[in-house]
């Protein structure tokens, strides 16, 4: 082989490798708007393609109602009104079918119990029935097929270990099976498969030398009960953030077993179907504590929370890091591919999907390029609006149960 064919062969098998690396590991975006405070335990979540962030608390003031949104394509953020209700912190939240609904936490009113609908198509803020359990702050908090789940956290009568259950459709509250291990605050949890998962966390009792565990279960909304799933297998660990993606559950920084910054801001991949636990690439930095995270289509968003400084000191923060997982929302393992007809074709701001159940779903749209600039929740009634994309050819692609189904379409 001539030895310039083998350099350009070389250079080539190099550049591939260092995108193959950059494709792994945490990008930084654009900070929240330079007029908001750092902050930790901010309410994060994401509607429609788009990352929210509320709330929280800096160090100028103990609770905040300040509320932004983010623009992936743009990489830009949007100040929006602030939350009418309570200004809090330590509360999460949860999307369903469009909707955003955020409660629990620590505010003026010190142990709050509400529930909160937003809708981000009229920016409005619904309050819904309270819950009659105690009060908290930082619980876990997950939706499984429009109920919310809350359990654990801490109140003024200490750590806590029962649930409950919230029907978003009747409003209504049930209380279910207590967590079965130690009370304790700031789990780690996440829903996959249409179970809840909960653990790790701060409590009371000692536990192999530290009151931060490493112990996980899982619970069955059907037969109403709970598992316990393997340990952790590495160090035990708090107060940091965590999401679903594709059939998985992800844990990411926090403090370790002496409630202290890990030396790296660790990020964690569990395995349902194995009951194992796989290592990914650390978000850049120590540990923080109380951090917050969203996900967009493909890619994970991490931002906030308190971070241990090179010299030394604590800090709020108010960046974001991005990582996106490899080959986009479609994996070896997904449903097969299937064309879908939708329509106007070309379209100049609203595209609709003929689907004869007339149901809801999630999607993506793919430039033609293959980047992923927008995701969300199709309804069936307004369609999915295009107003801020540019002109070009699109790829649709709408995730059903049994296929991926995938149109082509222009936007003029």
């Amino acid at each position: 082989m001539h030895m310039t064919t083998l350099k350009q062969l070389l250079i080539a098998f190099l550049l591939l490798a260092q995108c193959s690396l950059s494709a792994q590991a945490w990008v930084q975006k654009a900070s929240l708007p330079f007029t908001a405070f750092g902050r930790h335990h901010p309410v994060t979540f994401t509607i429609n393609g788009y990352g929210y962030v509320l709330g929280g608390t800096s160090s100028q003031l103990a609770y905040l109602s300040d509320f932004y949104r983010y623009d992936p394509v743009a990489n830009t953020w949007e100040t929006l009104p602030s939350f009418p209700g309570p200004p809090r912190s330590y509360s999460y939240a949860v999307v369903y079918e469009g909707k955003a609904y955020m409660g629990f936490g620590f505010g003026p009113t010190s142990d709050m119990s509400d529930m909160w609908e937003f809708d981000p198509e009229t920016n409005i803020w619904t309050e819904k029935s309270l819950c009659p359990g105690d009060g908290r702050g930082h619980p876990a908090y997950v939706e499984v097929n429009g109920k919310i789940y809350v359990g654990l956290g801490g109140s003024s009568m200490g750590n806590l270990n029962d649930f409950w259950e919230y029907d978003i459709a009747t409003d209504l509250w049930a209380q279910i099976p207590d967590f079965p291990s130690h009370k304790r605050h700031h789990p780690f949890y996440f829903s996959v498969n249409d179970m809840v998962y909960a653990g790790f966390g701060h409590g009371n009792t000692d536990v192999g030398g530290s009151t931060i565990y490493n112990n996980l279960y899982r619970y069955d909304p059907v037969i109403k009960e709970w598992e316990r799933m393997d340990d952790f297998p590495a160090e035990p660990r708090v107060a940091g953030t965590q999401f679903s993606l594709n059939g998985k559950g992800y844990v990411l920084s926090g403090e370790g077993q002496d409630h202290y910054y890990l030396e790296e801001g660790e990020f964690w991949e569990y395995e349902p179907n194995l009951d194992s636990w796989t290592q990914l690439p650390s978000v850049p930095g120590s540990g923080r504590w109380a951090p917050g995270s969203f996900v967009i289509g493909n890619t994970a968003y991490f931002t906030c929370g308190t971070a241990l400084l090179s010299n030394g000191l604590e800090a709020n923060q108010r960046d974001l890091w991005a990582y996106e997982f490899e080959g986009g929302s479609i994996s070896t393992n997904s449903p097969q591919m299937l064309a879908i007809d939708v329509y106007p074709n070309p379209t100049q701001g609203v595209l609709f999907v003929r689907d004869e159940q007339n149901a809801a779903f999630q999607y993506q749209l793919f430039s033609a390029d293959g980047r992923l600039v927008q995701s969300g929740s199709y309804q069936p009634s307004t369609g999915i609006l295009l107003n801020k994309m540019p002109t070009g050819v699109y790829e649709l692609r709408c995730t059903f149960e049994d296929a991926i189904r995938v149109a082509k379409f222009m936007k003029q």
